[in-house]
């Protein structure tokens, strides 16, 4: 398996768990773009980015000045992992390399990164998945 597939299906997988979350601490009836909304907007375990793309994108990011500063989706991602490596760089003094790998090994993502549209194509998407795989068993 390549190891971008595993990255998004790891990704799929924790972002059903947490649509599971918040389908159990719901005190009501909920609406799929409700769940998908609420789940996109949990913390997620990690950043489903591997090593080598995102030490190339930061440091394009840093060559060319360019840190979006708007948006929901991949470019809060970059500007969040901008952040955290930039700060661990300077704190401790260390290469762009080994501040990326501490903090994709810690994980511990803001959120999915994922456009509330996007969440609720993912949710219903993955549901019928599981449903498929769960009957043919």
């Amino acid at each position: 398996m390549r190891y971008s597939r595993f990255l998004t299906d790891t990704r799929n997988r924790h972002f059903m768990d947490a649509c599971r979350t918040v389908i159990a601490t719901a005190t009501g009836p909920v609406t799929s773009g409700y769940i998908a909304r609420k789940a996109a907007a949990m913390p997620a375990p990690g950043y489903y980015v591997s090593f080598d793309y995102a030490l190339r994108v930061l440091r394009y990011m840093r060559r060319s000045g360019f840190i979006p500063r708007e948006g929901k989706g991949a470019g809060a991602l970059w500007r969040e992992l901008y952040g955290k490596v930039t700060a661990l760089q300077q704190r401790h003094r260390i290469p762009d390399s080994e501040a990326l790998s501490r903090v994709l090994a810690d994980g511990k993502a803001s959120s999915f990164f994922i456009r509330p549209a996007t969440a609720l194509r993912l949710y219903h998407r993955l549901k019928h998945t599981r449903s498929i795989t769960a009957t043919a068993e």
